[in-house]
């Protein structure tokens, strides 16, 4: 697989937010329950990127080392970061990424860029293209907000920036494909009458020498630079629902169940002094794949009534085995490039139906003990315990709007 590298912008001085950029870098205010900046770095990793710079500059430079430190919460090894002084546009800051990128292909991604789905398609076929570049669209209703393509049947022929009038529909989002003469073409420009030097200058070089090449951004697109489009962002970001419990998974093979969420049965022996169930046999079963060493079995007994919800984890797997009382367990997809995001799911598991449930991460969960009799949980995680792996969600959070007291009504 031929290499490429990501590079992140977030720099700028974030002048539309302020004053709430007054006292911190744009990229790092809070989009729903993560840092802005979060939102860029997984779209890479999530493209299969491994090797990231962040480009950033003003007072909070250092903000972001203490935030992401090596990238670690991103299955990473190592993040780079260099820095822009002064706002000399995004062109300027890209070229800062000249040594890092060390003649590999590159992804440049905006700081401030979220989406629904993946760039994983456009990144792959971009590994393949011979040369040159490659940038996503979207269709939009306000195309004088952005650079817009002026397509010829299935050639890109030009990019105007912010026009009066569009001619076409198709934004370029801020997600750009560069081969290593992106550096050649920037050291070429001159600033604009912004006093920067544009992105938009680069792509229209590559589409004068006929290399720039284009693909269509799945699901929906935002940035987050203004009071506006950060609320928006946060709404989109939320898994919104309406009251209720979700889809209630009856059966092992029900369809609806949340992505990557996996039921089993447990067997369970009875007799007339009780009963024994066999929790997990290592090796085998869900948790088949947790590796030996870092492995860990807990327990929970919770008393009748009690809610404990919600919490997710970045990167730990958990299996979970209810092996006395009822539980009334409720899982919640928080991936935003899940094909179930946002969908909610409840299970009724206990002695009376002793189900095993494999929960990976991304997905909250959390449950309510329902009935007279305390119940024990029984959990195994793929990792030891971090809590800086795990992320926390209020049981009663307007976006899961999770109605706790259905059995009452």
């Amino acid at each position: 697989m031929r290499i490429m590298k990501g590079i992140v912008l977030a720099g700028g001085s974030g002048s539309r937010l302020y004053p709430l950029t007054k006292i911190t870098n744009k990229h790092l205010l809070p989009i729903y329950d993560k840092p802005m900046i979060y939102y860029p770095i997984q779209t890479l990793v999530d493209a299969g990127i491994r090797d990231i710079l962040v480009v950033t500059g003003g007072k909070n430079a250092g903000d972001f080392l203490r935030l992401l430190a090596n990238g670690k919460n991103f299955g990473l090894k190592h993040i780079g970061y260099t820095y822009q002084e002064g706002e000399g546009g995004i062109a300027d800051a890209l070229a800062l990424a000249e040594h890092f990128a060390d003649g590999d292909k590159i992804c440049v991604i905006l700081g401030d860029n979220i989406i629904q789905g993946t760039i994983r398609g456009a990144v792959d076929q971009f590994r393949q293209q011979a040369s040159g570049a490659s940038i996503l669209l979207k269709k939009v209703k306000d195309a004088e907000r952005f650079g817009v393509a002026e397509i010829a049947g299935t050639r890109i022929v030009n990019i105007e920036e912010k026009p009066k009038r569009p001619k076409s529909d198709f934004a370029v989002t801020g997600i750009y494909l560069y081969d290593a003469t992106v550096f050649d073409k920037v050291k070429t420009l001159v600033p604009s009458g912004r006093g920067e030097l544009e992105i938009t200058d680069v792509n229209n070089a590559y589409i004068r020498e006929g290399t720039m090449t284009f693909s269509f951004l799945e699901g929906w697109w935002t940035d987050a630079g203004t009071f506006d489009s950060l609320l928006r962002a946060g709404q989109l970001v939320a898994p919104e629902c309406e009251k209720g419990i979700g889809l209630v998974i009856s059966k092992l093979d029900a369809p609806g169940l949340i992505e990557g969420v996996r039921i089993a049965p447990v067997t369970l022996w009875p007799d007339d002094r009780g009963y024994f169930l066999e929790v997990q046999r290592l090796g085998r079963g869900l948790a088949a794949g947790f590796p030996a060493a870092p492995t860990q079995v807990s327990a929970a007994v919770n008393y009748p009534g009690t809610i404990k919800a919600f919490h997710y984890h970045l990167h730990q797997t958990d299996c979970w085995t209810p092996v006395a009382g009822l539980l009334q367990v409720v899982l919640v997809d928080l991936r935003a490039g899940s094909t179930t995001f946002g969908a909610r799911n409840t299970l009724y598991t206990g002695a009376l139906r002793p189900w095993q449930i494999l929960i990976p991460p991304g997905v909250a969960h959390g449950y309510k003990v329902v009935g007279s009799e305390p119940a024990l949980l029984v959990y195994m995680t793929d990792r030891f315990y971090d809590p800086t792996d795990e992320g926390r969600i209020p049981h009663n959070d307007p976006h899961i709007q999770y109605d706790w007291e259905t059995q009452h009504k």
